[in-house]
């Protein structure tokens, strides 16, 4: 599962993330101390480097509930940073996000817990996931500023082991606060929400029928996200290099023709890749109504899927 999160430039810092993962995602916490559970990767402002935007990677590890991260060269310990992000120093899981650039490591801790179930979050939540990040804006050499003054662009999580989920849709919320620009201040009144629509498993039919007498084929399929039809997507027809491309209907159907196949068998397939679709806020669910901030954004995944390859006899 790839958690992803982009800021524009010009946003305010980003003080908290809040990740719900959905209802019908289960998340698996049992990973001991030590353990690698995925791969990070992320950009960011340096303000030291002259607000040069610096790509970073690394890994995601498991550390414990006694356990330290480096922050600004020296070792805190994880339960005083997550009393000061999330006021509890106790969490089911305690990640670390380990970065590398510019000849410095970066660490960022990562609290995560299960949802109560009387918790107001339970109704569309199985667990969240809380990152805090400290204020890239404050003068050089102010205690708690992010190292190299490191202000958040884009991030991204693929972690491996802890969430497994079955057909259907699947909607993960962000809850986002900002900071208030150069004073080190959560702007809790500037809390938005957002919100990325899963829909598993992504599929593809494909068949293809010979055309007697030539050496080329009549090809179609079906595409569909959570077993629901996916319109306007480009698939391409490949038999070595690629025959065709088609969009899909409203039915999630497509259809070609194509030729050039070889005597007297070739083999066909094809591979669809549909992008990230931007709902806007009319596709959110709200999910804080009594909290008065709102959700701005809704999307839907992309996805990339390939067929199973067709042998297709020509004579």
């Amino acid at each position: 599962m790839t958690i992803e999160f982009a800021q524009a430039r010009g946003d305010a810092p980003t003080a908290s993330l809040v990740f719900y993962v959905p209802s019908g995602i289960a998340a698996t916490l049992s990973a001991g101390a030590g353990t690698t559970i995925g791969a990070a990767s992320a950009s960011v402002t340096a303000a030291d480097l002259g607000n040069a935007v610096v790509p970073l990677a690394g890994s995601l590890v498991v550390r414990g509930p006694g356990d330290t991260f480096l922050s600004a060269g020296a070792q805190v310990p994880l339960a005083l940073a997550a009393t000061s992000c999330t006021g509890s120093a106790s969490h089911a899981a305690f990640w670390v996000i380990v970065l590398s650039a510019a000849g410095q490591t970066l660490e960022v801790p990562i609290f995560v817990d299960p949802i109560a179930a009387d918790a107001a979050e339970a109704p569309f939540a199985t667990a969240k996931i809380t990152v805090c990040l400290p204020p890239p804006d404050l003068p050089a050499g102010t205690p708690g500023r992010a190292a190299l003054g490191a202000g958040l662009l884009d991030a991204a999580l693929s972690v491996k082991g802890v969430f497994g989920a079955g057909s259907g849709e699947y909607r993960w919320r962000l809850r986002a606060t900002p900071y208030t620009p150069a004073s080190g201040q959560p702007d809790v009144a500037g809390t938005v929400e957002a919100q990325s629509l899963l829909r598993v498993p992504a599929a593809i039919t494909f068949s293809a029928k010979p055309i007697k007498g030539r050496r080329a084929a009549n090809v179609s399929g079906t595409l569909t996200e959570g077993g629901k039809p996916v319109a306007g997507v480009t698939v391409k027809i490949i038999c070595k290099v690629v025959l065709a491309v088609v969009r899909t209907d409203a039915a999630g159907h497509f259809a070609a023709r194509v030729s050039g196949l070889a005597v007297p068998k070739d083999t066909l397939f094809a591979q669809a890749v549909a992008p990230v679709r931007d709902l806007g806020a009319a596709g959110c669910q709200p999910s804080f109504p009594a909290l008065n901030f709102p959700c701005v954004d809704a999307l839907v995944d992309g996805f990339t899927v390939t067929s199973r390859k067709v042998g297709v006899r020509t004579r």
